[in-house]
């Protein structure tokens, strides 16, 4: 059989407060409250993540791209490129004969 169990007395229930207190104080967690993120008591220990500002134009890449492709069709010398010819057209095919039974 278990002992029954008896209120702790008021000595013990002091000593197991202070306990938890100093342990939740020791722990250091990040809580969410209100949409911020608040720190642990160890975030000056802490890697630095600093994201230098980048280039604001998102699309450097495809701008870039295109104007050597511009610069591909046009040479440097000004002259026009040679022009391609259109292809010819194909014409429509014949109506179908009809058939004899």
């Amino acid at each position: 059989m278990s002992k029954p169990s008896t209120p702790c007395s008021r000595r013990t229930c002091v000593h197991r407060s202070a306990a938890a207190l100093l342990l939740a104080a020791f722990t250091g967690c990040q809580v969410h409250v209100g949409g911020q993120t608040l720190p642990s008591p160890y975030w000056h220990y802490d890697d630095v993540q600093y994201f230098p500002p980048g280039n604001e134009f998102k699309l450097a890449n495809e701008a870039a791209n295109m104007k050597a492709a511009q610069q591909e069709i046009v040479p440097p010398g000004g002259a026009q490129p040679a022009q391609v010819p259109a292809p010819a057209e194909i014409p429509a095919p014949a109506p179908a004969a009809p058939a004899n039974p």
